[in-house]
């Protein structure tokens, strides 16, 4: 993640080591607020899921916030997709914002606020 990509102005498309990410059909989730849209990892799309970014990778695994709008919930989960099978894996409890920070091999580290005051981590 380029240090100044921020949830409302990413870059929109990446290059994951030999995968392609691109993001299409983006959208402000209110005016201001966050952008989100679906993606295309090498051109196949991620099922039916709005992404927002910034997002962050390593060779197999892409880590994207992920919009959640159900009947008890509006707001961002983190996703893992696996990169080799494009299988997703969503986590944690919904946050009006998440801005990833880090992650290794067991945690994700990310802010769930605009000033980057609440840092939260995960296990995975």
């Amino acid at each position: 993640m380029d240090k100044l990509e921020t949830p409302w102005n990413f870059n929109v498309e990446k290059k994951i080591y030999s995968n392609s990410l691109k993001y299409v059909n983006l959208m402000e989730i209110c005016q201001g607020g966050p952008e989100i849209g679906e993606i295309l990892i090498n051109n196949t799309k991620i099922y039916d899921y709005k992404f927002g970014g910034p997002s962050l990778f390593n060779n197999h695994i892409l880590i994207i916030p992920v919009y959640v709008n159900s009947f008890f919930s509006k707001g961002f989960k983190i996703a893992i997709i696996n990169l080799s099978d494009y299988s997703i894996k969503i986590l944690g409890k919904v946050n009006d914002l998440i801005i990833l920070k880090e992650f290794d091999a067991t945690s994700i580290i990310y802010y769930s606020d605009i000033n980057k005051s609440k840092l939260r981590k995960i296990e995975y």
